[in-house]
């Protein structure tokens, strides 16, 4: 089964790539090099700020594409319960006859009737396989696994650049005494070392900050993408049943002349089943 709604992780790395190159240009034109300016020193004053930039931005892409496919699968659902669904008259009737199925490529409706004509699980008591319902959950969790793991990612790398921000300023300022107990002055030592000491201190909160300020609307947008879908699926489940229920169960009779022989031959079994049952538990009560 080949999940509709799923994002690729290819594109989004590439146009991640692609922006954060062109903002870094835009910024070179807009900002000279050296200028103190806020939004340089935090998204360009260190090499940490760019990988973030370009982290959120591979994460918005893949939860972007999957609600722009989320909306085509909701538009070919909906095509498929007005316009096809009816004209299905039995189970052998395949959406070739009464439809181009390229306009409903991948649909989940779809792939549902064809699964339910070909498999073994449209005949009663197979319960073997996977039900639909469970394996498009199971396809759902999968599709999630790229986009969580880059929202997760973000506050990880901003944390990353904390820790070598703090490292690279403890570094510098173990370099300014050690130079200082050889002699040197340690008035004139501070005053050389401290830019480099303050560095990685911005650089240790600069990363952290644009870290913490993108992972919130990238966990929004990640949960409400997910809701979404989760919700589709459960309608999709109740208007399959709803469709399997009204448009077959009347044409079995029709299929097999011997239904209603049959159907009324398991209601006996089925009674003499709940008879037997009964004394049974009687009985038990009794001893």
């Amino acid at each position: 089964m080949n999940y509709p709604i799923k994002a690729s992780l290819f594109p989004a790395v590439i146009f991640a790539a692609a922006l954060v190159f062109a903002l870094y240009v835009l910024q070179l034109l807009v900002f000279p090099e050296g200028s103190n300016d806020l939004y340089s020193r935090i998204v360009w004053g260190n090499f940490i700020s760019p990988a973030i930039v370009g982290i959120f931005l591979v994460a918005l892409y893949l939860l972007l594409d999957k609600r722009r496919k989320l909306a085509k699968e909701k538009r070919q659902s909906g095509r498929f319960l007005t316009d096809i669904a009816p004209r299905l008259l039995d189970r052998y009737t395949r959406i070739e006859e009464v439809a181009d199925p390229a306009t409903l490529k991948d649909n989940l409706l779809a792939n549902r009737w064809n699964n339910y004509q070909t498999s073994s699980d449209s005949q009663p008591g197979n319960n073997k396989a996977l039900k639909p319902a469970e394996l498009e959950s199971e396809h759902l969790q999968n599709s999630y696994s790229l986009p969580r793991f880059f929202v997760w990612a973000l506050p990880i790398v901003g944390f990353v650049g904390t820790v070598w921000g703090i490292g690279l300023s403890i570094s510098f300022f173990s370099d300014t005494m050690g130079a200082s107990q050889s002699g040197a002055s340690v008035s004139s030592l501070l005053q050389q070392n401290i830019p480099l000491v303050t560095k990685g201190l911005s650089t240790a909160f600069d990363t952290t900050l644009l870290a913490l300020v993108l992972s919130l609307p990238a966990t929004g947008l990640l949960i409400l993408t997910e809701r979404d879908e989760r919700d589709y699926l459960l309608r999709l489940e109740e208007h399959w049943n709803r469709f399997i229920s009204t448009q077959y169960d009347p044409t079995e009779e029709l299929i097999d002349p011997d239904y209603t022989q049959a159907q009324a031959l398991g209601e006996s079994l089925r009674d003499l089943r709940e008879e037997a049952f009964d004394r049974h538990t009687a009985s038990d009560y009794r001893s």
